[in-house]
């Protein structure tokens, strides 16, 4: 899915508790593989307040790439950056499938909010 990040987005926020939280999810990135969907979801945090333990740098944003089932509602990330104040590149990880750990949606959560959405989006 990290190629997605070259492509044309097409962010959709959704609203969250944390008033330092802009929250979105990338339209553009949604693929659907059987009960199985798959998109880039992004936090900005309006006042950078964490930093990057290895360099230091303080985190403006992070995108990951959310893997949901829509029959088992779980929900996992089998990509995930860091990017700095400055719009630098901080950090890139990727997960395998074998090491991708898949756990329940918690009810009322942001996360059963993404299932409803990528899962009648994605309709097959």
């Amino acid at each position: 899915m990290a190629a997605g990040l070259v492509e044309a987005e097409s962010w959709l926020a959704m609203p969250t508790a944390d008033d330092n939280v802009l929250f979105s999810v990338d339209q553009a990135s949604l693929v659907r593989d059987g009960d199985t969907v798959r998109f880039f979801e992004r936090l900005v945090y309006v006042e950078a307040r964490q930093k990057d333990p290895a360099s230091g740098s303080l985190i403006k944003e992070k995108r990951m790439g959310r893997v949901m089932n829509c029959v088992n509602k779980t929900h996992g990330h089998d990509f995930g950056s860091l990017i700095g104040v400055d719009g630098r590149h901080i950090e890139t990880v990727h997960i395998g499938a074998a090491e991708m750990r898949m756990t329940a949606v918690p009810a009322g959560t942001l996360a059963e909010r993404e299932l409803a959405w990528a899962c009648a989006t994605g309709e097959k």
